[in-house]
């Protein structure tokens, strides 16, 4: 069964930058993901805009055509792994080129997944939705990560408070709250969880 786009769960606060040299392409792909509420859709149709675009509009996603004018998508996937500095950030490749050779640059410069052109329009919503759910799943397991670093600085705090001066505690408390915790490692009401 072929899901219906307007019944795909939303992902409406997520950000999603498209970057291809053909306007009707960027368009067409924007109206699929506005329709199946993936979230907000910016376009770039100048490659060479790339790192403003990221800069600016912080995306969850990146949909990225591999052959364009000036400067081609194998270099925009360098330039979006040293803006990510380690940060999960998906790209899903959207070309006509379907050599082997194209694939595995493009995997190997950290495409997460690949369609070619033409597309199936429900296939593209699917994979985008996917790789919004696996860079969710990236920033919850980090969020966490940082609520159990902040739980053990608390433990840290609370086993060598008795050794360890009143104001390095103070210091040390005080870090942790500012990262959104509080005294007791819980996390602060509407703050970071």
């Amino acid at each position: 069964m072929t899901p219906d786009l307007d019944t795909l769960p939303g992902f409406e606060s997520s950000r999603i930058l498209v970057v291809d040299d053909s306007p009707a392409n960027t368009a067409l792909l924007e109206q699929i993901l506005t329709r199946a509420r993936l979230g907000v859709v910016v376009t770039c149709n100048e490659p060479r805009e790339l790192s403003a675009h990221l800069r600016d509009s912080r995306p969850d996603i990146v949909l990225l055509d591999l052959h364009m004018p000036h400067v081609n998508g194998f270099e925009l996937l360098e330039e979006i792994g040293r803006q990510a500095r380690g940060e999960f950030l998906p790209v899903l490749v959207v070309t006509a080129d379907t050599t082997r050779e194209a694939v595995h640059r493009a995997l190997d410069l950290g495409a997460h997944d690949f369609l070619t052109k033409p597309f199936d329009i429900t296939e593209v919503a699917l994979r985008v939705r996917n790789l919004l759910r696996t860079r969710n799943t990236y920033l919850e397991l980090r969020r966490e990560r940082t609520r159990l670093q902040d739980h053990l600085d608390i433990l840290d705090i609370a086993v060598v408070g008795e050794e360890t001066p009143w104001d390095v505690r103070r210091a040390r408390i005080e870090h942790v709250i500012a990262r959104g915790g509080t005294e007791d490692g819980l996390p602060t009401r509407g703050g970071p969880r």
